[in-house]
């Protein structure tokens, strides 16, 4: 009997112990931890919202994507999921999970899932799908009304909508449209695509960022170069891409001698990223030179520099860099300066 009870005493001390660890966490990694042990679908949706909350979309994903395995109708768990998906550029993956709750009219208590899942399928370029859902929204109705900002963007996103479709229907048909191969275009975002020489240079979140301890782990942004073989393109990771830093956004001077790109670090513990831009020269045995940061005059310290493009501007010879920034004067988050 004493045995019994010293037994359920231990049990009920690590039952405390536990619940004590939990609600005291303060940090993502602990929560992290923590899921590892099973815990509640509660608890595993605050960190959804936690992460979301930090900009880190792609835990939010994962960790309203653990609640989704266990109930795959869990409602704040299946529209959290599209939400993070969305602001991850993971556009079709939010667009199913927004769809199937519109589908089973669970379109929250003032309608706005219409809406959120008309922006996915216009950001997809279904604007045929996107003008019927957003005329649902603005004809819904629900015990709230929806926010008057939310039903002003719908009237705008509508009258969009029809100049899309309108540009469609005019359009020039000799134009051939194909989306690349699976050797390029992935489940991940790729960007920045410049056609250089025959060789296509572009940048893919596709990479999981090695020895990483964030849980999950985060990706990595890399350059990756793409020749057109036989069957497929023949992609292959650029040589100069860096190995715990993101490497990005590659652009090029108008001779093809100078390449501009970007090398950018997480912000802490969060997905968030900080760039600065940096400069490369063509060697003479056709390989890329060491990377030299461009001076402060575009490399703020403390804001971000990102997205180069080398253009040019009226009255200015040569060429000239044009990239995007945070910096103080912006008008919005971030200017093209």
């Amino acid at each position: 009997m004493r045995h019994t009870t010293q037994v359920i005493f231990c049990f009920l001390l690590q039952l405390v112990v536990l619940s004590t660890a939990w609600s005291q966490q303060g940090n993502s990694d602990r929560i992290n931890a923590e899921l590892q042990r099973g815990p509640s679908p509660e608890a595993i949706m605050r960190a959804a919202t936690k992460a979301q909350a930090e900009g880190d979309y792609y835990s939010a994903m994962m960790y309203n994507k653990y609640v989704l395995d266990i109930d795959s109708m869990n409602i704040p768990a299946r529209r959290g999921y599209a939400k993070a998906a969305v602001d991850f550029f993971a556009y079709e993956e939010g667009e199913k999970s927004y769809q199937m709750l519109v589908d089973r009219q669970f379109i929250g208590p003032d309608g706005t899932v219409l809406k959120e899942l008309a922006d996915v399928k216009y950001r997809l370029g279904k604007y045929d799908e996107a003008q019927v859902l957003y005329d649902q929204f603005l004809a819904v109705q629900t015990p709230e009304p929806a926010p008057p900002a939310e039903l002003k963007d719908a009237e705008v996103q509508k009258t969009n909508c029809d100049w899309a479709l309108d540009m469609l229907d005019n359009a020039d048909m000799d134009v051939f449209i194909a989306e690349l191969d699976s050797s390029v275009n992935t489940g991940y975002s790729e960007f920045s695509p410049y056609l250089l020489d025959n060789k296509l240079y572009f940048s893919s979140y596709r990479f999981l960022l090695d020895h990483d301890k964030h849980n999950p782990k985060r990706h990595q942004i890399k350059i990756l170069e793409a020749v057109p073989g036989t069957y497929a393109f023949e992609t292959t990771e650029a040589s100069f891409n860096e190995k715990t830093k993101h490497t990005a956004h590659a652009t090029f001077s108008e001779d093809g001698k100078t390449m501009y790109h970007t090398i950018c670090s997480f912000v802490g513990k969060t997905v968030n990223i900080n760039c600065e831009i940096y400069r490369r020269t063509l060697q003479s045995d056709s390989t890329w030179g060491p990377a030299y940061k461009l001076p402060a005059q575009v490399n703020l310290p403390e804001y971000t520099a990102t997205e180069p493009c080398v253009g040019r501007a009226p009255g200015v010879e040569g060429d000239v860099l044009y990239f995007v920034s945070d910096r103080p004067g912006s008008k919005g988050e971030r200017d093209i300066w």
